[in-house]
């Protein structure tokens, strides 16, 4: 199934995460390790921001590996569910788990595992779909439809499912602590109306509006998340 998708789903720079990396801006990261990383789009963009001193990056597929190490100092081609696979990690600054989580069959026990390997003061950053949105929400409720996609919150490579508890409780119940939380909004279709996109304004007091009305946090698309081994 993996085989099968877009280019560009293993390609997109997720520039989101800017806020959540730690230390300030022009400030090295170090060592970083992103899980997942595709066809390296985030590492690339990455050390065009901030100096990294050892890239390592973890990727299911080869040819998706093959492709990422021109921005990597090393790929691993293999799943990180295997345990001789994170044995084998030296200790990180920065971890990225960036919409992979979901993935795995048992995503607590590589937070678990990976948090050995974060380096004392290291920060992990992850990014997790928000299941209660409502364009899956409302669609349950409603209609009682849950279908399956390519992509998106519904991505039939998905094993897992994530709400506004169990997302940082994935991360709390392993060995990290939570310093930041910040929940991605998106409103759909909604704003590809000519009037929303005239208005920036209207965008944003429209966006407000669907925030009380809609019940549950139902906006939240994802959650970006930063954790750190407590003390």
């Amino acid at each position: 199934m993996y085989l099968a998708k877009r280019t560009e789903y293993f390609g997109t720079p997720r520039m989101d995460i800017a806020p959540l990396l730690p230390g300030e801006p022009g400030q090295p990261l170090g060592r970083v390790l992103e899980i997942g990383c595709g066809s390296g789009a985030t590492m690339a963009w990455l050390r065009t921001q901030r100096p990294v001193t050892l890239a390592v990056g973890v990727e299911l597929t080869e040819g998706n590996a093959a492709v990422a190490r021109a921005a990597f100092d090393e790929v691993i081609a293999g799943s990180i569910e295997a345990p001789a696979v994170v044995d084998s990690l030296p200790t990180f600054d920065l971890i990225l788990a960036l919409d992979v989580l979901e993935h795995l069959v048992d995503p607590a026990a590589v937070v678990r595992r990976l948090a050995t390997r974060l380096a004392p003061g290291g920060a992990f950053v992850v990014s997790l779909p928000h299941v209660g949105h409502y364009s899956v929400a409302l669609p349950l409720v409603l209609k009682g439809r849950w279908t399956y996609q390519d992509e998106g919150l519904l991505d039939r490579t998905h094993l897992r499912f994530f709400d506004r508890v169990s997302a940082p409780a994935l991360l709390t119940e392993n060995g990290l602590t939570i310093e930041r939380l910040e929940p991605v909004i998106d409103t759909g279709g909604l704003f590809n109306v000519v009037l929303f996109r005239s208005s920036r304004r209207l965008r944003w007091y429209t966006t407000r509006l669907l925030q009380h009305v809609l019940p549950g946090n139902m906006l939240e698309y994802r959650f970006l998340i930063r954790g750190r081994v407590p003390g």
